[in-house]
């Protein structure tokens, strides 16, 4: 138990502030690797074209190794954060998935800074709906969503 800290008159759990703290620093970390480092470049290059990378010489089944195993580790550490914070039942991811799916959407598909932006996007709605309208919050997120796509249908920063 970590305790809780009042922000703005409204109380809130060191925790919660932990994980925003790990999520913020895991996405840079994520960022940074994927964008400054060759192993990065190639991952992106495959992503990007599949078939010139492989003309190119690049080992593809390494690749996509390399992105399963790091795909695999965040989702690991993200599981282990948040288990914390409610019950571990079967099917708790389904709430988080679709929250992921989501923040995806919005943001756009295949960017980082994307997803970045509409975590904070789908955090802030979420907030905002719990705390002024707790019985429609779920449908003020998904209405931001669809708003967001109607103007912008590949998400804020997609291809």
């Amino acid at each position: 138990a970590l305790g809780s800290i009042e922000i703005t008159r409204i109380t809130y759990p060191v925790y919660n502030l932990v994980i925003i703290l790990a999520g913020f620093i895991t996405a840079l970390t994520l960022w940074i690797y994927i964008t400054k480092t060759k192993t990065g470049v190639v991952m992106r290059a495959v992503a990007s074209d599949y078939e010139m990378a492989l003309a190119l010489g690049v080992n593809i089944r390494k690749v996509y190794m390399q992105t399963f195993i790091i795909a695999s580790a965040i989702a690991g550490f993200a599981g282990a954060i948040i288990v914390p914070t409610s019950a571990a039942v079967l099917g708790m991811s389904i709430e988080i998935l679709i929250l992921a799916f989501v923040v995806i959407v919005i943001g756009g598909l295949g960017s980082i800074k994307g997803a970045f932006l509409g975590s904070l996007l789908v955090g802030l709605t979420r907030v905002i709906g719990v705390t002024y309208f707790p019985k429609i919050e779920l449908v003020i997120l998904y209405a931001v969503a669809a708003i967001i796509l109607i103007i912008r249908p590949r998400g804020l920063f997609g291809k």
